[in-house]
């Protein structure tokens, strides 16, 4: 698959990455070489002197498709790498040019960022091995403290939804053929890393989750369970419920698991892993006319009722019933952002039982006094 650069002729591009942002981490495009030298000059100019502060890319065969726009950034932080076809090529002399992000395969230690890119579309289990893999490899890399192989299924279950950006669930995807995932290790890393190793969820011995163990003993059942098997599906309750909790708050649930209300707690990893494990993901209540509210989050005055998870990582793009700051007028349903609510510190209601969304508005209009 090729794409064109709309706004320079004979210019074509195979692979290119964005950030979170839309600007430019990585470019594989060809030409000849006076506009391939043109390309790279108008990168480097400002607009007002000829320059382009972005371009678009139009895909080659879907002539009718909306051109996907990169933004340039500051383009002195680029690293260049060229090279000429044969010159008794069916296209005469054509020019080859990478222009990359050195951050790309160099993590920052500072920043505690790293990249991961294949030169392979996502959308195959094999891909999606190879960049967890690199995934992993990053942890490691920029991880503050020591972190056992052994500890990987734990540690990722935990953190990925936080650290981790699947570039392909971004407004701007890869294009051509790649994939990449982004790593940003958060300041409470190691906080979380000592939690958990504190809580048991993971160990110096080696332990870690047994996945078989927890596929035939469901967490959205009820089932009898052996000690050492509640043991287990208690650690993997945590790691399901850690997304869906602000740092402060997990870590307090850890602590509270070790003291004399030790199996309340617990018990509550549990029960609320296997609710989120049981919700509904996005669009599944769409023809719902009076769909279950499975979680509450509230902070102050302003709480959030979640009807669904998001399809990819749960939390990312929720959907549910908010109302900010008890103003009724502008209570409504929308997307909801679970990433967000936690790492703003919004407590997670470890007493809330689900209701139909009609209940949860009768109940808001009685402790509002108005109509929501």
């Amino acid at each position: 698959m090729l794409y064109k650069v709309v706004e320079l002729a004979d210019l074509f591009v195979d692979a290119c990455l964005r950030n979170e942002s839309g600007e430019l981490m990585f470019l594989s495009v060809y030409g000849r070489d006076t506009a391939i030298q043109q390309f790279k000059a108008a990168m480097q100019l400002k607009p007002n002197s000829g320059g382009i502060s972005s371009f678009s890319l139009r895909n080659c065969n879907e002539r009718a498709e909306t051109p996907h726009t990169v933004h340039v950034g500051n383009p002195d932080r680029f690293e260049v790498y060229s090279g000429r076809f044969p010159k008794d090529n069916l296209f005469g002399n054509l020019t080859h040019l990478w222009i990359y992000d050195p951050v790309l395969i160099k993590p920052c230690k500072a920043t505690k960022s790293g990249w991961v890119m294949l030169n392979q579309p996502w959308g195959s289990a094999e891909v999606s091995n190879q960049v967890l893999s690199g995934v992993w490899s990053l942890y490691k890399t920029l991880s503050p403290v020591p972190l056992l192989d052994d500890w990987q299924t734990a540690i990722m279950h935990s953190n990925n939804e936080i650290c981790v950006t699947w570039m392909t669930a971004t407004n701007y995807p890869p294009l051509g053929k790649i994939s990449a995932a982004k790593l940003v290790i958060d300041a409470e890393f190691t906080e979380i890393i000592s939690g958990m190793v504190k809580s048991g969820l993971i160990g110096i011995d080696g332990q870690q989750m047994d996945d078989t163990l927890v596929n035939k003993r469901s967490l959205v059942q009820d089932v009898a369970l052996t000690e050492t098997d509640e043991q287990v599906i208690t650690r993997f309750a945590k790691s399901i419920l850690r997304p869906f909790l602000s740092t402060s708050q997990y870590l307090a649930m850890l602590d509270y698991c070790k003291g004399e209300e030790g199996a309340f707690f617990e018990g509550k990893f549990q029960e609320m892993a296997r609710r989120v494990s049981a919700m509904p993901k996005t669009y599944e209540t769409s023809k719902t006319a009076d769909p279950l509210v499975s979680l509450h989050y509230f902070m102050g005055g302003s709480d959030w009722y979640i009807i669904e998870k998001d399809i990819e990582d749960g939390v990312t793009q929720a959907f549910g019933y908010a109302i900010l700051n008890g103003d009724l007028m502008c209570a409504e349903l929308g997307y909801i952002s679970i990433s967000e609510l936690v790492g703003i510190g919004v407590d997670f209601d470890l007493h809330f039982k689900p209701a139909p969304l009609s209940e949860i508005r009768q109940f808001v209009e009685q402790r509002y006094g108005r109509a929501a």
